[in-house]
């Protein structure tokens, strides 16, 4: 189903009137590849000549329904409406919401004096952060764009200049590096 079908459907607990779904087909049609409204939310309010705070409405109730952070206009409202729709840590939606210029450009000693929060709780904050999905789309399964979902078996990141390597099947042997591929 299209992701138009897919919002639609998140919606349908809101008791929509023929008009807000309107709304909400115009702003799936809208979204980009990763899930954001890269389009101002006045050009769907002149298109369907209605005001723009029900269009706002209507983008809030998408973002704040089972594909948390979709139809958001910027990654930064993207995580603050996962971390409200999920409830999980308080000092995480402080730090997106008021430290998001600090958060991304990894000041962490300001929002530490901003927030006035220890060491140990930012960098649990942080992490709940690091888990957030900044591409809402994917939560979607859409079965017109023909994507499959690729699961790698291993997952090599680098993490505070330590490699982090992550086995994604259990049922994989051991894996075992040379000494001369280490190096």
């Amino acid at each position: 189903s299209s992701i138009t079908d897919q919002v639609i459907a998140m919606l349908r607990d809101e008791n929509l009137n023929e008009k807000d779904l309107l709304i909400a087909e115009q702003i799936a049609g809208n979204l980009d590849d990763q899930g954001y409204l890269t389009i101002d939310p006045e050009l769907i309010s002149d298109r369907l000549g209605i005001e723009a705070n029900r269009v706002l409405g209507i983008m809030k109730k998408i973002r704040h329904s089972d594909a948390p952070g979709l139809a958001s206009q910027n990654v930064q409202q993207c995580l603050m409406a996962q971390l409200q729709v999920y409830e999980i840590s308080d000092l995480s939606s402080q730090i997106i919401d008021k430290c998001f210029e600090d958060f991304i450009n990894k000041r962490y000693d300001t929002i530490k004096s901003k927030l006035k929060c220890d060491n140990k709780a930012l960098k649990e904050a942080l992490n709940i952060i690091s888990q957030l999905n900044p591409n809402p789309r994917s939560m979607i399964e859409e079965v017109e764009l023909g994507k499959e979902t690729i699961i790698p078996d291993i997952i090599i990141e680098k993490l505070n200049n330590n490699w982090n390597i992550v086995i994604n099947d259990s049922n994989q042997p051991d894996l075992y590096l040379s000494e001369n591929y280490l190096k």
